[in-house]
């Protein structure tokens, strides 16, 4: 388990925060495009402050505004484009050109003529494209379905196979039932990732070898994946995918190999003619509101991701706090249980003078006690749930929406230089005026005179360089619809993440609430032994100690996780 943080690291990342504050935002430069620019720097960790050191930021700072400010005098002071890019940093920069950040925006241009450009304003562009209606399943035709993912079972690995643990799958309310294993899991979201362009797909858990047969390992897998699957049957689009309804339904092992097969022989959906959904269209449109929004949403990721850990974090040191409390309780127990052996021994070897009632004392502090750490640890189990894993499936839920935003503006940046470099191709063309150089097709050369064309620069460039000019229209309707989706897809994703956060401390709030039942019931029932007119005899009690606490607390929490 994780300490809690020096006050040394504390104070060290508030000064680096603080240097960043004054020399980004109080400068005018966008916080989420330096965050973009770290990320392009390093593969892990590029936007975690404590992976920098104060002078290694100073260095980023002063790159990245260099690179700005080039930027910005070369588009003549109008921050319309704001493309950034870790490869674009100057001659004899050894850096990634393909680790563009994610700052891209666009200029002014007519629904279909992409040879205007006019830096002053935003490109605005809005259309539907029909594209293939898929059919929906089962899962479609039912609103409320819930996937329950428990009942682990270790199937032993035979001459050339590894062991492996299982897993049961309950989708309701069909009362479907399957088994699956981890790599199940994983091929699914990959087979689901493959179909779905511009989709955010629910995270699996990384694959881990080390200590995977272990309860507690086992229990918190067992959650990730139950919170996959109900993340994809929230979407009536994955809902209607065929592989997650046979990952779901289909019973047989071998038939789903072959499922499995054919899953991994798809290819990836990468152009707009090969999409499908169950509207059988799709919105393309680029708008200021659009950028802004994808803007604002890959910072507010940035700002609230390092937060999360810090809670997941504190969350995970406070089951140490439950856990060290725990033992000190159990330890006080086994005092009394000490005091018990004495006092019993006392009045076995004393034939006058007996006193039953100090052995009765003893032995109820010493259960009192006892059931009173057994209360804490069933805190453990709580908190677990409720707040590390909760939170650490929230780092990869960042992930997957830092993902989405991401590919979004790879795309954008493409088309955006793809669009210049065409515009100044035609530029070149033009002012040569060499015809035969412009790939008219026969209509353009049967319907323009070389004198028209000539004298007007805008039909030119309609209709010079056809083929280029379709494959940047292309480019452009590919991020259009990535666009609209990435907006669709944030929204929803985080209204569920309200719903989420709603069920997850409401289920908190219960467990706290029935442990509290039961402590209320506990002491109270200690204050009526307790009477001051008449101690009572314990009956039938016995000494308790933490190993049987401890052995059946870990067996009924790994049981209610496979109830979950």
């Amino acid at each position: 388990m994780e300490p809690y943080e020096d006050e040394a690291v504390i104070e060290l990342r508030r000064q680096k925060q603080e240097f960043l504050k004054n020399e980004i935002i109080n400068r005018g430069y966008e916080g989420s495009y330096f965050s973009d620019y770290l990320n392009s720097k390093r593969e892990e960790g590029g936007n975690d402050i404590d992976m920098w050191s104060l002078e290694e930021l100073k260095g980023a700072v002063i790159d990245f505004r260099r690179i700005m400010d080039e930027y910005r005098a070369k588009e003549g002071g109008q921050e319309n484009y704001e493309v950034l890019d870790a490869g674009q940093q100057g001659a004899g920069d050894d850096s990634n050109p393909n680790s563009a950040t994610l700052s891209t925006e666009y200029s002014h241009q007519s629904k279909d003529d992409i040879h205007v450009i006019d830096n002053t304003k935003d490109e605005i562009y809005s259309h539907i494209i029909k594209v293939r209606t898929c059919e929906p399943s089962p899962l479609n035709d039912e609103k409320n379905v819930k996937v329950i993912v428990g009942e682990p079972e270790m199937v032993k690995g035979g001459l050339f196979s590894a062991s492996f643990i299982q897993y049961k799958v309950t989708t309701m309310p069909f009362g479907w039932s399957v088994k699956r294993r981890f790599s199940d899991f994983f091929w699914l979201r990959s087979v689901i990732q493959k179909q779905h362009l511009g989709y955010v797909i629910p995270p699996v858990p990384q694959k881990k070898n080390k200590g995977k047969f272990e309860n507690d390992f086992i229990r918190k897998r067992m959650y990730f994946l139950e919170k996959f699957l109900n993340s994809c049957v929230v979407n009536e689009e994955f809902k209607s995918n065929k592989f997650l309804y046979f990952f779901l339904n289909l019973e047989d092992e071998n038939q789903f190999k072959v499922k499995r097969k054919e899953g991994d022989a798809l290819r990836k959906v990468s152009r707009l003619e090969e999409v499908s959904n169950l509207a059988g269209e799709i919105p393309l449109d680029i708008n200021a509101n659009l950028k802004y929004y994808a803007a604002h949403a890959g910072e507010l990721f940035n700002q609230t991701d390092p937060i999360y850990k810090k809670i997941r974090k504190l969350s995970k040191q406070l089951t140490v706090d439950l856990d060290q409390v725990s033992n000190t309780i159990f330890s006080i127990g086994e005092c009394y249980a000490a005091l018990y052996a004495a006092t019993t021994n006392f009045n076995k070897n004393v034939a006058m003078g007996k006193n039953p009632y100090l052995d009765d004392i003893y032995l109820t502090l010493n259960n009192m006690m006892v059931s009173w750490g057994e209360q804490t640890l069933g805190q453990i189990k709580i908190v677990q749930k409720n707040m590390v894993y909760f939170y650490k499936y929230g780092d990869y839920e960042n992930e997957t929406f830092r993902e989405i935003v991401q590919g979004r503006a790879r795309t954008g940046l493409e088309y955006i230089q793809k669009k210049k470099e065409l515009i100044a191709k035609k530029e070149r063309l033009f002012l040569q005026q060499d015809l035969t150089r412009w790939e008219l097709t026969p209509a353009a050369q049967k319907e323009h005179s070389r004198d028209t064309l000539l004298k007007n620069k805008s039909l030119a460039f309609d209709v010079m360089l056809p083929r280029e000019t379709h494959m940047v229209r292309e480019l452009r309707d590919t991020f259009a619809y990535q666009n609209s989706l990435t907006y669709t897809e944030l929204d929803k994703c985080l209204h569920e993440k309200c719903k989420e956060y709603s069920s997850n401390f409401h289920d908190l709030a219960k467990s706290q609430a029935e442990n509290l039942t039961e402590v209320h019931v506990h002491w109270a029932d200690l204050m009526a032994h307790f009477t001051e007119s008449k101690l009572k005899s314990s009956g039938n009690a016995q000494i308790k100690d933490r190993a049987s606490v401890q052995q059946r607390v870990q067996h009924d929490e790994f049981a209610g996780a496979e109830d979950s």
